[in-house]
Parts: C-alpha cells; sequence; structure tokens
C-alpha cells in the first residue's frame, strides 16, 4: 500500500447512522481495463464497509440502513459472491459434511441464510 502524504485527507467510513458509500452495485465493471479494476475495488470496499457495519450494528440499525437504502441488499450479494469465489476453499463445504457424518439421518436441518 502507498503512504498518504501528510494533509491528504483519509477516507472514512460513515458510522451506522451515516449513509452507505455511493456506489451502483448492479452495474458492471469494464473487464481488465483500469477502470474495471478501480470499479471491482469500489465495489469490494462498499461490501467491507457494508459486512463491518452489519457485524458493528444492532439488528435494528442494520434493518433501519437496508430500509433507507435498498441497493445495499444487492451490494452486499454481489461483494459476498465475489469474495467467495477468491476462497481456497468454502468453510461450508466443511460444515455440509460434519453434519452429514454427525447428525442423525432422521433429524432437519435449516439453513436461513442469505441465499447464497
Amino acid at each position: 500500500r502507498k503512504k498518504r502524504r501528510q494533509g491528504t485527507p483519509e477516507a472514512a467510513a460513515p458510522s451506522a447512522g451515516q449513509a452507505a458509500p455511493s456506489l451502483l452495485s448492479s452495474a458492471s465493471s469494464t473487464g481488465g481495463t483500469s477502470m474495471g479494476r478501480i470499479f471491482d475495488r469500489l465495489k469490494g470496499s462498499r461490501f467491507r464497509w457494508l459486512n463491518e457495519t452489519l457485524y458493528s450494528t444492532t439488528g435494528a440499525e442494520a434493518k433501519a440502513l437496508f430500509e433507507d437504502d435498498p441497493t445495499l441488499a444487492t451490494a452486499y450479494h454481489e461483494g459476498f459472491t465475489a469474495q467467495r469465489a477468491k476462497w481456497p476453499r468454502d468453510p461450508l463445504d466443511d460444515v455440509v459434511a460434519w453434519l452429514r457424518k454427525s447428525v442423525p439421518a432422521d433429524h432437519v436441518i435449516g439453513d436461513f441464510g442469505c441465499g447464497e
């Protein structure tokens, strides 16, 4: 990472009560171009901000955030999918293997996740 010059303003992520970083999550990148890479990094940044916000706020605050900006749902899912593609191994595979091995077949498992 490059060091910022003294006096250069730092971009700070907004707190839970502030607006989300502005970026159209449904727009597509332009492939391998410089603009495409920049756009992908901005989308990744928005996902990381949103993920951190969801981990550090109450359910009521998170609900209000998504109600104020419905585009956040798409941004979250696109960001999660992009991050997941980079994992060397999907941890859910281990969970499924453990369930199949350790949980009796007559038990019912409910998955109430985000649909990923």
